[in-house]
């Protein structure tokens, strides 16, 4: 059996699907590389959670700060606003291949959906 703990409960919060979080540690849109004797460098970068928002056709890495969660939604605290159009997908698709300034068209129109799903053109 299982057995599911309330700890925490807030009201009229932001909140986003956990999937859609990233951590990125280069937040710019030029992508830095790093070569592969600066490992021990790397794992020093500050690490940021972020979500990616279409302005425009673009993908924009938005700095975010997150609260509490549950198993599929996390509260944000800041960095993001309610009309915001977050991009959602799979998780290997928006932590891996999207990149900040990827041009990005939306996949359906179904405006009263919050969240839109994003593809990478």
């Amino acid at each position: 059996a299982t057995v599911d703990i309330l700890t925490d409960k807030r009201t009229q919060t932001l909140g986003v699907p956990i999937s859609s979080v990233v951590v990125k540690t280069d937040t710019s849109c030029t992508k830095s590389f790093v070569k592969k004797d600066d490992k021990v460098e790397s794992q020093e970068k500050e690490k940021y959670e972020c979500v990616f928002v279409k302005v425009g056709d673009e993908a924009k890495l938005r700095v975010i700060k997150t609260g509490i969660q549950d198993d599929s939604n996390i509260e944000v605290i800041s960095g993001l606003n309610e009309n915001d159009e977050i991009i959602t997908g799979p998780y290997n698709m928006v932590s891996r291949t999207l990149d900040n300034c990827d041009k990005v068209k939306a996949k359906g129109s179904n405006e009263s959906k919050k969240d839109s799903e994003e593809a990478k053109e």
